[in-house]
């Protein structure tokens, strides 16, 4: 969560810091809060360019003590007749979720107004959601905890139907049309990120931990419904192994499937004496193969099936990049680096790449769009973030496009609750 608008000095401190987590986090909270009162601008939304804060719209309607969000940014919320996927719960947003609460998915149409309440789950996180997703137009799949059993499931919603026609007994991370789902730990990611991973069971005890043959990747067939796991975590650990490893603790998380359905991506990152390291594996479904290894890997998404796009580090630089799979070619883009923003969540459609940027002093968050075929970037929208959202309840803003790449949607909180908002592009 790099940011740069923080100078040498104060990124020096945190890493000395990083030693003492909890130290780090006080000393965190206050700086966070005391620039934020005095770099505090007047507004708390400002559009740029021909938008303007009167392009903005809600994505829903909200009952006085509801908030309502979407997740993650490598979906789209919104099928192509109008359905927009919502998050809603009665919980405040700024403290971390509950294992006992749940939120309601609802679908709203931005078309007609309707309102489809799809049904309550007990899997979600205010960063991802459900990890709720659309397979097509009518089917939509999402993450739910069956109580009774004490196991994740992933649900399959069909809007024609009105009602949930598939259980699978493992969540889903990514899925590709209704072929296949590729699901991961959520309970592993928990261990050491409450943004990610799910609460429910609480922490791994140590044999669990240590199990690395029996967790990993796996893949299940939608039409069977037959699940097998694909690579293990000590397949992963044992590919190009480190010195570290075997002392590592490991996990998988950011899966990410290509447009064609043929090659994923994905994280692994392990952890060793509380310091994180990254790397960037890619797979063919057969083999795993890795894109890159430089320690750090943040956020990514596909630009084509051929083409990776991340913030990561190479070489001792960090920033956005562009990755040729085929030739493992890095190329800075040097004209996003100039804005010096950082760190962010990248979608594209097309040539166009949509990101956001993490609150700088003044707690202000910044989405862009850069064209690759002309070489340019636009500020789109300034929004504002409390000091009160923090952690693992902050709201990045997570912009996706529609289908058509004519609207971008994201969450926010500048009015103060978690909410979902679209605007289309001029």
């Amino acid at each position: 969560m790099a940011n740069s608008n923080y100078t040498l000095k104060e990124r020096f401190i945190a890493k000395v810091l990083s030693n003492t987590p909890k130290i780090k986090r006080f000393v965190k909270r206050c700086y966070v809060s005391l620039n934020a009162l005095i770099y505090r601008k007047a507004y708390v939304i400002k559009g740029f360019g021909e938008i303007s804060e009167k392009d903005l719209r809600q994505t829903g309607s909200l009952e006085a003590n509801e908030e309502f969000f979407f997740g993650y940014y490598d979906k789209s919320s919104i099928n192509s007749i109008g359905w927009v996927i919502n998050h809603v719960t009665a919980d405040n947003t700024k403290f971390e979720r509950r294992p006992e609460s749940n939120v309601e998915i609802v679908l709203t149409n931005i078309d007609t107004d309707e309102i489809l309440k799809v049904g309550k789950s007990y899997a979600y996180t205010w960063q991802q959601g459900c990890r709720t997703q659309w397979l097509d137009d009518d089917h939509l799949i999402y993450n739910d905890y069956n109580r009774l059993h004490k196991i994740w499931e992933a649900k399959v919603y069909s809007l024609s139907a009105r009602s949930v026609i598939k259980v699978f007994d493992r969540p889903v991370q990514d899925a590709y049309k209704k072929d296949y789902i590729l699901s991961l730990d959520y309970q592993r990611l928990y261990e050491v990120t409450e943004d990610y991973g799910y609460n429910n069971q609480g922490k791994l005890n140590d044999d669990e931990k240590k199990n690395l043959r029996q967790d990993g990747i796996f893949i299940t067939d939608y039409v069977t419904e037959v699940s097998r796991l694909l690579f293990s975590l000590e397949d992963i650990a044992n590919l190009e192994k480190q010195d570290d490893f075997d002392h590592s603790f490991h996990t998988i998380n950011h899966i990410m499937i290509n447009k064609e359905g043929n090659y994923f991506i994905f994280i692994h990152r392990y952890y060793r004496n509380g310091v994180r390291k990254d790397r960037l594996i890619g797979s063919d479904f057969k083999s795993l193969k890795v894109i890159s290894d430089h320690d750090m890997v943040s956020h990514c998404c596909w630009f084509d099936d051929n083409t990776v796009y991340g913030y990561l580090r190479h070489d001792g630089k960090d920033g956005y990049y562009f990755i040729d799979l085929n030739t493992l070619k890095f190329t800075l883009n040097s004209v996003v680096d100039k804005l010096g923003v950082g760190d962010g969540h990248p979608s594209v459609y097309q040539d166009n790449i949509v990101f956001d940027t993490y609150p700088d002093r003044s707690r202000m968050q910044t989405l862009y769009v850069y064209n690759k075929k002309n070489d340019t970037v636009e500020k789109l929208f300034e929004v504002y973030q409390s000091p009160s959202f923090k952690e693992s309840s902050r709201c990045d803003l997570h912009p996706r496009f529609n289908g058509n790449g004519d609207m971008i949607f994201f969450d926010s909180v500048f009015e103060d609750k978690r909410k979902q908002y679209f605007f289309k592009l001029k």
